[in-house]
Formats: structure tokens, C-alpha cells, sequence
């Protein structure tokens, strides 16, 4: 009779609910719609500067070029580089923020109908078998399955 004795536990793993979601496929979708364009324009602007930089190593090839302008042209291809790389580092941030503004109302979606299995079900403790928790468990019971019937969804276990 230790103070864990009223405790009801129950675990569940979050990946296989969250893989079966509708609204995370949907998600991943308008994720993924929002970043092709983004990609597509850092692809353009990565060629463009390889073109340049070849023009600019055929141009020193053929000895056309005064040292001073190659000079001035090898500086305005590292300016583009620069360019490009902080353009792919805010598309990549982009992304990131726009799949968590679409995961957040997913992720809230989950939580409530843990909640309310838990609390339908009387469990005082949930654990998220996902981050390794659950070292040794008796008298623990897996809820992962009744929080997939709770959100319209069935999944494997």
C-alpha cells in the first residue's frame, strides 16, 4: 500500500496513431506542396550559378579576361553562392515552421482522445512508449490500440 497504489498506468505509441492519421497524410501533403516550389527555385538559382561559374572558367580558359575582372567575377559568384545558401537555410526554416503550424492541431487531436481514453478508462498515468519509459512494467496496460478506435483509426500493433 505505497503511494503508488491507486496509480493506474497505461502507455501508449504515438507512431503508429499519428502514421494512420488522415489528417497527418493530408499534412505531410500541404507540406510537401509548400516546399516544391521553394526547392524547385533553389535547384534554378544553383544552376544558374553553375553556368555562371563555367562561363567564367571558360572565359580564364581562353584568356579573355584581365586579372582584375576575374577577380570581380569569382567575388559576384561567392556573393551569389552566400545568397543561395541563406535562401536554402530560410526555405528549410519555412518548411519546418509550416509543418508544425499543420502537426499542431494533429498532435492536439491525439492528445485529447488520450485524455479522454484515460480518463473513460480510469487511468491516472499515461507513459509515451515512444521515448523508451517503459523499462519494466506490471499491471501496465497498452491503450495505444483504444486511443485508435477513439480517433478513427485502425492500425497494427
Amino acid at each position: 500500500t505505497g503511494a503508488f497504489a491507486q496509480e493506474k498506468l497505461g502507455y501508449v505509441s504515438p507512431e503508429p496513431l499519428l502514421i494512420k492519421m488522415p489528417e497527418r497524410i493530408a499534412a505531410d501533403k500541404a507540406v510537401e506542396a509548400f516546399s516544391k516550389p521553394l526547392e524547385a527555385d533553389i535547384n534554378s538559382k544553383v544552376e544558374a550559378l553553375k553556368q555562371k561559374e563555367q562561363a567564367l572558367y571558360t572565359d580564364i580558359e581562353s584568356q579573355t579576361l584581365s586579372p582584375q575582372k576575374i577577380q570581380e567575377r569569382k567575388t559576384a559568384l561567392q556573393t551569389e553562392y552566400q545568397a543561395i545558401v541563406k535562401a536554402e537555410e530560410k526555405a528549410t526554416n519555412d518548411v519546418q515552421v509550416k509543418r508544425q503550424q499543420l502537426y499542431a492541431p494533429i498532435l492536439l487531436q491525439m492528445q485529447n482522445a488520450i485524455d479522454a481514453v484515460a480518463k473513460e478508462n480510469g487511468y491516472t498515468m499515461v507513459l509515451d512508449a515512444s521515448v523508451g519509459a517503459i523499462i519494466h512494467a506490471e499491471d501496465v496496460t497498452n491503450l495505444t490500440l483504444l486511443v485508435a478506435q477513439k480517433l478513427g483509426i485502425s492500425i497494427e500493433e
